[in-house]
C-alpha cells in the first residue's frame, strides 16, 4: 500500500475499486474512515488533506503562529496519532507497508507584519492587525485587475489570462513569440509597479529588487519548451507567455468597462499563494517509510535532488512492479536499502546517483538548468534593443540548451529505466560521458544567467567587420 498524502485537491471525496481520494478532517471521522480502505482489500491508497492554514472551523484563512492556526496543527496532530493507531491495529506498519507523504507545491504567506514582532506561534501567539497608515487588513492576498494596469500604462493590447499569481497569457490569433505586439506587452507587464496595500510601498509585479524570495520571470514559448510548459496535444492550450509574479499578488481581468481599478485591493478570503517560482513555493518536501528505506532523518536540498514524477518509479520499484513505458522519474537510490537493490544498481553505483543527479538538474521543472533559464529569458523577454537583437540571439541559446537537454535526458532515461527496472548494469564509460556534457551544460546556462547581456556573443577578429 502506499498512502500519498497531498493538499486537499478535491472538495468531495471519490472511491473506486483501487483507489480512494479522501478529504482528511480534523473529526473523528477522518481516521477511522482512511483506515477503512486497506481493511477492505485495496492495495494502493491515495489521501488528500486539506491545507492546515486554512479555517476549517469558520471563514477566512489563517496568518502564520495565529493561535486558530496552531490549534488546528494540534488537532492534526492528534488525528494522525489516531490513524496511525488504526492501521497497526489492522496490521498495517512501517514494517509491510510502504507510506509516502509528500505536499504538491509550497505556498506563500500574503499578509502583513505580525503582532509582537518577536511571536513565534508556540509561546506567543501571533496576529495581523490592519496596516494603521492603509487601513488594509492584516491577512490577505493582493488581488488585482491585470488588465487594467496594463492599460493605463499605455499598452491596449487585448489578452486573457488564467488567474493566478503566475498568470499564463493568451493573445488572441496565437502570435508567435517574436511578435511585436507581444513583445512590447511583455515589457509593459515586466515594468509595472502597484501599491501594496499592506506595507504602503509599490512593488514590482514582478518581483524585481524585492530578492530571491519574491523575485518572478518571464517565459514565452521557446523557455516554455524548457520547462516542459508546453502543450504538444494542442498547441492552443500553450500560453503566449507566462507572467510569474511577485507571489503577494493574485492577478485576474476584468470585462466590466466600468471597472477601472488599478489599485490592489486585500482579499482576506485568501491568503496562500502557489503555482509560482519562489524558493518558498517550489521547494516542498517527501517523506518515505517502508521495508526497503533507509532511515536518513532530516536531509538538506543540498544533499540530492528529486521531485514528484520520482515518487511513482520508486513506489513501483519498491513494490516489485513496473510500468510498461519509460517514466519521466527516477529511482530515488539515495533513501533505499542497498540490500534490496538488484545487482545492476550496485555496479557502478557512484557513477549511476551521478548519472540520476544530473537527469533531475538538467531536466526537472525546479533543477539548475531550469533555474539559469528563468533568469536569461526573463533578460531576453524585458530587452528592447534594437532590432530586437539581445532577445533574438538569447531565445537561440535557450532553444540550443532545450535540444543538447533533451538528447541527453533521452539517453538517461533508457539507462536508468534498465538498470532499475530490467537488470541491465549501466555502460560506466558511456554515463561518465553523459555527466561531463550535462555539467558542460549546466555550467554554460549557470554563467550565462549571471551575464546575461554579454553571454551568446560571437567575438570578431579585426577583418571580420562588425
Amino acid at each position: 500500500m502506499d498512502l500519498a498524502i497531498a493538499r486537499r485537491l478535491h472538495r468531495r471525496g471519490y472511491r473506486d475499486r483501487r483507489r480512494v481520494h479522501w478529504e482528511i478532517a480534523t473529526t473523528p471521522e477522518y481516521p477511522r474512515r482512511s483506515a477503512s480502505s486497506p481493511e477492505k482489500g485495496i492495495p494502493v491508497v491515495f489521501a488528500y488533506i486539506a491545507d492546515a492554514h486554512d479555517n476549517h472551523s469558520g471563514d477566512g484563512t489563517f496568518g502564520p503562529g495565529e493561535a486558530g492556526y496552531v490549534a488546528q496543527l494540534s488537532d492534526y496532530n492528534a488525528a494522525f496519532g489516531t490513524f496511525f493507531a488504526n492501521l497497526a491495529k489492522a496490521g498495517f506498519t512501517k514494517d509491510n507497508t510502504l507510506f509516502i507523504f509528500t505536499p504538491d507545491e509550497g505556498d506563500h504567506f500574503a499578509g502583513g507584519a505580525p503582532s509582537p514582532a518577536n511571536c513565534d506561534g508556540v509561546t506567543t501567539p501571533c496576529t495581523y492587525p490592519p496596516n494603521p497608515a492603509t487601513g488594509a487588513p492584516g491577512i490577505g492576498e493582493l488581488d488585482l485587475f491585470l488588465n487594467n494596469v496594463v492599460k493605463a500604462a499605455g499598452d491596449s493590447t487585448p489578452f486573457a489570462i488564467h488567474f493566478d499569481d503566475a498568470p499564463t497569457v493568451y493573445v488572441p490569433g496565437q502570435p508567435g513569440p517574436s511578435d511585436s505586439t507581444v513583445r512590447q506587452l511583455e515589457r509593459t507587464m515586466a515594468s509595472l509597479s502597484v501599491v501594496n496595500p499592506h506595507t504602503g510601498l509599490s512593488e514590482s509585479l514582478l518581483g524585481n529588487g524585492l530578492g530571491p524570495e519574491l523575485q518572478g520571470a518571464l517565459v514565452d514559448p521557446v523557455a516554455q519548451k524548457l520547462l516542459h510548459m508546453n502543450s504538444k496535444a494542442d498547441s492552443a492550450r500553450t500560453p503566449t507567455f507566462t507572467f510569474f509574479g511577485d507571489p503577494h499578488f493574485f492577478f485576474e481581468t476584468t470585462s466590466n468597462p466600468k471597472n477601472t481599478t488599478t489599485t490592489a485591493s486585500v482579499g482576506t478570503g485568501f491568503a496562500w499563494n502557489h503555482g509560482d517560482i519562489q524558493p518558498e513555493i517550489g521547494r516542498t518536501f517527501i517523506g518515505i517509510l517502508g521495508p526497503g528505506v533507509k532511515n536518513l532523518g532530516v536531509t538538506e536540498p543540498s544533499d540530492f535532488f528529486t521531485d514528484h514524477v520520482d515518487v511513482r518509479p520508486t513506489m513501483m520499484f519498491l513494490a516489485g512492479l513496473k510500468d510498461d513505458y519509460k517514466t519521466d522519474g527516477r529511482v530515488i537510490l539515495e533513501v533505499l536499502d542497498h540490500n534490496v537493490l538488484p545487482s545492476s544498481l550496485h555496479a557502478h553505483s557512484g557513477t549511476l546517483l551521478k548519472l540520476g543527479q544530473i537527469y533531475k538538474q538538467i531536466n526537472a521543472p525546479f533543477g539548475e538548468l531550469a533555474a539559469s533559464t528563468l533568469k536569461v529569458s526573463t533578460f531576453a523577454l524585458e530587452s528592447d534593443s534594437r532590432g530586437d537583437a539581445i532577445y533574438t540571439r538569447l531565445e537561440s541559446l535557450i532553444a540550443s540548451w532545450t535540444d543538447e537537454r533533451d538528447e541527453l535526458t533521452a539517453q538517461i532515461k533508457s539507462m536508468l529505466d534498465a538498470a532499475e527496472f530490467n537488470g541491465e548494469a549501466i555502460d560506466e564509460e558511456q554515463a561518465r560521458e553523459i555527466i561531463r556534457k550535462g555539467e558542460a551544460l549546466l555550467e554554460q546556462a549557470s554563467d550565462c544567467a549571471s551575464k546575461p547581456g554579454s553571454c551568446g556573443h560571437v567575438e570578431l577578429s579585426d577583418g571580420d567587420g562588425a
